[in-house]
């Protein structure tokens, strides 16, 4: 008894852990997930405790979803490519593992305050790198993809203020607002424009979280001020107004831009999923069939697209109607368990960062992303402490 306690120890602090190296190492990440699953698979626990998941809601689309970039390999006419997109399927088995922990021994809060304390981190160390007090590693800020850090960053926002809104101590609120400009702060200095989307899309959440007023044009108010404070900034600014000449440009007859490349690269996922409704072209088939749709005008370096830079697109153009079926399963069932319990922290968690995933998907493929893959699998196994400890999620 005492032996699989430890293991149940073991597998819980190493989700702590995944959670707190997310914002910024991916190698840890992707070791300590990896040691996750040999310790689950090893201790036995993959099949004594499946009673666990096998009847969750989620267990079905999420298998389903895990074998189909397994399957979509044995018609792409890309190989190599297909098998790196269909190792990534192993997140999901954190899904089953995370799962599989008794939720009545462990508070799932420090598994959340994990990751916060994570991204704190990484906020801070981006903040003294803008500011030149901390050297900037490949030459650009942070650790990870901008992309990707800034949604993680709005999460962390959305969580913060589901703190703020749940605690009535006054030095305690006065902390959490501190963390949750010191997150802006960080946000504002990021170049991610994705990031700045999913902060204009969810600040009446967080409006609503930190000054608990109902009238809709008070979160209004209070909602454009949270987006102005980002928008000063002067990186921001210079990244929106980026974006609005690459459009420009890409009207013009110049594709070589940011959002140039993304409208080429979407353009041509529409272009092979009507040809391929179906099944699609197979996993990472979209590289080789996206080169006869390559314009005239696009500069001589960039030789291949190796996925669209859209979730949805991507499971289109790879799986076909099949693939997008399964993943609008996934975001309903993940997003239907957010919304019936938003009142507790997890349930809250499941639908901020559900929100947060699905506003990221329309500019990049987040769901074969390290970072927030690896998060929505962790969240989604999470869902079984919704029904069976609910006293343990406030």
């Amino acid at each position: 008894m005492n032996r699989f306690l430890t293991i149940d120890q073991l597998l819980f602090w190493g989700f702590c852990g995944v959670l707190f190296f997310i914002p910024f190492f991916t190698s840890l990440t992707v070791i300590l997930s990896i040691l996750i699953l040999v310790v689950w698979v090893c201790s036995g626990r993959v099949i004594r405790e499946r009673e666990r998941w096998v009847k969750e809601e989620w267990f079905l689309p999420v298998i389903l979803f895990a074998l189909l970039p397994w399957v979509g390999l044995l018609y792409t006419e890309d190989i190599k490519n297909g098998l790196g997109f269909a190792l990534k399927s192993h997140y999901w088995l954190l899904a089953f593992a995370l799962a599989s922990l008794s939720f009545q021994k462990y508070h799932v809060k420090i598994l959340l305050n994990s990751f916060l304390a994570g991204l704190l981190l990484t906020s801070s160390i981006t903040i003294l790198q803008f500011i030149k007090i901390i050297p900037m590693i490949k030459g650009h800020l942070g650790f990870i993809k901008p992309i990707t850090f800034s949604l993680l960053t709005v999460f962390g926002i959305l969580l913060l203020s589901f703190y703020f809104r749940d605690n009535n101590e006054p030095k305690y609120r006065i902390f959490i607002f501190f963390l949750i400009v010191l997150l802006l702060s960080g946000l504002a200095i990021n170049q991610g424009r994705a990031g700045y989307v999913a902060l204009f899309l969810t600040s009446p959440v967080i409006a609503y979280n930190l000054f608990g007023q109902r009238s809709w044009l008070k979160i209004g108010i209070a909602s454009i001020v949270l987006i102005i404070a980002v928008i000063l900034s002067p990186v921001a600014r210079d990244r929106i107004g980026m974006a609005m000449n690459d459009i420009k440009l890409y009207y013009e007859g110049n594709p070589n831009t940011s959002v140039g490349l993304r409208l080429v690269m979407w353009e041509g996922a529409i272009k092979i999923f009507l040809e391929h409704p179906f099944l699609g072209v197979g996993t990472g088939g979209y590289k080789s069939s996206m080169k006869k749709f390559i314009p005239l005008h696009l500069s001589p370096d960039i030789k291949e697209f190796s996925q669209p830079h859209n979730s949805f697109l991507y499971m289109a153009s790879n799986h076909g109607i099949i693939g997008v079926f399964l993943l609008f399963w996934i975001f309903f069932i993940f997003l239907k368990a957010g919304w019936e319990y938003r009142k507790s922290l997890v349930g809250f968690s499941i639908l901020s960062f559900g929100m947060v995933l699905l506003i990221g998907s329309l500019t990049d493929t987040q769901i074969i992303e390290v970072h927030t893959g690896i998060m929505f699998a962790i969240l989604m196994g999470l869902q079984r402490s919704l029904k069976i400890d609910v006293h343990n999620i406030k």
